[in-house]
């Protein structure tokens, strides 16, 4: 029993098919980027980094990963955006012409410790804050890691360095987060400006609302319990406002007051004839 235990296990560790696994070698990857699980586009969750490596248009780079675990219908694509929209980002295809149409080329079907493939930077494009996406499909799901990098060129220093509010440098132009514009983008936006008041009329039309809601309610609550109104406002109220008060209620308070004002002898008299 004990040995077609042991051969069952061994069989299904056979026949379970290991997980494929790779990371991104060159240019360095985003921080505590792990090639083991498959993680939320467009970089896996990893948050924006340092550059470390420096490119011109035109230039041409190897772009290099490590298959720890291969998938045999494995493919590839390099992607290269200059914001943070990665619905904006150009193709980068492999030179050796490996790529389809699309972008996509064969990769990762095998262990290898190093594959590599050259990629050229597009002439006339130039950023500060670049995004080089490296994506994985496998047959499993797909696999995205980020690596920041540099393209730079003589025209482009204009914006190098300089823009604001998360402005990027692309181009020679720094391209504006929403909400701000301007050369560098140091200027708020007028629709960000027309917003804030709007919201701070939005506030104050609220507070004026519950005030006099709460206004309303007050009235409401001592028009129907009356006899919880302090006797210095009920006099304010008799004096100058006797329709907020219940005819009845005046009745008593100027019956009450009668009885205060009478002598103490006819009080006595009164509370002798009351019992």
């Amino acid at each position: 029993m004990i040995l077609l235990f042991l051969i069952s296990v061994a069989l299904a560790q056979q026949t379970t098919p290991i997980k494929p696994e790779a990371v991104l070698i060159d240019p360095v990857p985003r921080k505590d980027t792990s090639g083991k699980t498959m993680e939320d586009p467009p970089c896996g969750g990893r948050g924006k980094g340092l550059a470390h490596t420096l490119a011109e248009p035109g230039q041409y780079h190897p772009v290099t990963w490590m298959i720890v675990h291969p998938a045999e219908t494995g493919n590839c694509t390099l992607r290269l955006t200059s914001g943070t929209d990665f619905n904006k980002y150009v193709t980068l295809a492999p030179t050796d012409n490996s790529a389809d149409g699309s972008g996509w080329f064969p990769c990762g079907r095998k262990e290898l410790y190093h594959e590599s493939k050259t990629i050229v930077f597009p002439d006339h494009f130039t950023c500060d804050e670049c995004t080089l996406q490296w994506i994985w499909k496998t047959y499993i799901g797909t696999f995205y890691q980020c690596s920041e990098i540099q393209v730079r060129s003589t025209n482009s220093m204009a914006c190098f360095g300089k823009c604001k509010n998360g402005g990027v440098c692309a181009d020679g132009n720094c391209e504006c987060p929403v909400g701000f514009s301007g050369q560098f983008c140091q200027d708020a936006a007028e629709e960000s400006q027309e917003e804030n008041i709007n919201v701070v009329g939005y506030l104050i039309t609220f507070l004026i609302f519950v005030i006099v809601c709460s206004a309303l309610a007050t009235i409401v609550y001592y028009f129907f319990n009356q006899d919880k109104i302090p006797p210095q406002a009920q006099k304010f109220l008799r004096a100058n406002c006797q329709w907020c008060l219940r005819k009845e209620a005046i009745i008593e308070e100027e019956q009450r007051e009668e009885r205060e004002s009478e002598p103490p002898v006819v009080q006595r008299e009164r509370l002798v004839i009351n019992v």
